[in-house]
């Protein structure tokens, strides 16, 4: 094997437990089975997610340097290995990737993924920040052979910000489903409510942050409760915990709402789950309302801008709520307990969003038709 040649190079910020990190790795570990020659780039740090990467990926990292001193070590990087594509996620990374492609000397084609929706922002300090890398982006965008949507919805959106032709752009879905992630879901737990179906269980997969708006779900099941046993379970971890706790405590569901924070196998709360609930009011693509379809699982969500409704073909798979409609949201899942939606259907859409077809897509649009006879020799 030629160590001095790959065939992709992918960047990103670090390999967290983020769901982006997770869909690179998974990309590498499949390509690399393929044959191809993969590198990634952390910019930041590499994190827990190194460890689950294909022994033959190459892994590089700028650990301490700061955002702008990365973008000539990663040209050098470039020419040094030579690869055939560059990938990146995040338009943070792809701005920064995009300056290190421009300057690299090497030939090769720059891919650049979009998973978020550009408009609907967090945090003062953060918006500003995106508002001024989206109007770079209008610019050091030109380069890239392919801007990649993780949704169809998410393509008009992103002509606003980088301004390409129409070509330019292509949708390809999260790669999600796969015979390994079903083979999870039939694992057992040993959490309370797992074993105990004398109660209708309600499962909710989200990072605890203020867009995702466990604070409405929260409240939506307590109207639930009113009415009905039930029971719900949110998994994730983060910054909003101590807010939805005491939520939890002032609204008295302390012995029906648990928060056990993240677990290494969600898939299987998702298989026993009676009913799938998200509250969200932002997203790209979706993929925890994939998993849920994958096993069968009735899916009740907000139709958020970008990402639910496609996945549920407009409320053919699942049920779509307003944003913000604390009362609806009560409502759509009392009706979706008493009515769930037969799981053949639910598991043969989840078969639209196969680790199988995202790889091949990525394949294509990374290599083109010929990608095949193309690989580093080893």
């Amino acid at each position: 094997m030629n160590s001095e040649k790959l065939d992709l190079l992918i960047v990103n910020a670090g390999l967290s437990n983020g769901s982006v990190h997770g869909i690179q790795v998974c990309l590498a570990n499949e390509l690399t089975a393929r044959g191809y020659r993969v590198g990634i780039l952390s910019l930041i740090d590499q994190g827990p997610l190194l460890e689950k990467l294909h022994p033959d990926i190459l892994t590089f990292s700028f650990k301490g340097k700061r955002s702008h001193e990365c973008i000539r070590p990663m040209a050098a990087l470039i020419d040094q290995y030579t690869p055939r594509a560059v990938l990146s996620g995040f338009v943070t990374i792809n701005v920064i990737t995009a300056f290190g492609s421009w300057w690299a000397k090497s030939k090769h084609r720059l891919v650049l993924c979009e998973h978020n929706h550009p408009f609907k922002l967090p945090m003062r300090g953060y918006r500003k920040r995106q508002l001024v890398l989206q109007w770079l982006a209008k610019f050091i965008y030109r380069p890239a052979y392919k801007v990649v949507c993780v949704s169809k919805g998410l393509i008009p959106l992103q002509q606003r910000v980088s301004r390409l032709p129409d070509d330019r752009y292509m949708a390809i879905y999260d790669p999600v489903v796969s015979e390994e992630r079903t083979a999870l879901s039939y694992e057992e737990s040993d959490h309370k409510w797992f074993n105990d179906h004398s109660v209708p269980l309600i499962v909710s997969i989200g990072i605890l942050v203020a867009r995702k708006n466990h604070e409405m779900l929260i409240r939506a099941f307590a109207r639930l409760r009113e009415t009905r046993e039930a029971r719900l379970v949110i998994l994730s971890e983060g910054p909003e915990r101590p807010k939805l706790e005491q939520l939890v405590q002032e609204l008295g569901m302390g012995d029906d709402i648990d928060m056990p924070g993240w677990v290494p196998n969600q898939m299987c709360f998702l298989r026993r789950a009676d009913l799938f609930a998200l509250a969200t009011n932002q997203e790209g693509l979706c993929d925890v309302i994939i998993e849920a379809l994958a096993c069968g699982t009735t899916v009740v969500t907000t139709d958020c801008p970008t990402g639910p409704a496609e996945i549920l073909n407009n409320g053919e798979f699942g049920t779509l709520v307003q944003v913000g409609d604390e009362v609806g949201l009560a409502e759509a899942m009392a009706y979706r307990l008493d009515n769930p939606l037969p799981s053949e259907p639910l598991i043969a859409r989840a078969q639209d969003f196969t680790v199988e077809k995202a790889v091949s897509a990525y394949e294509h649009v990374l290599f083109g038709d010929d990608a095949s006879d193309q690989r580093v020799e080893r």
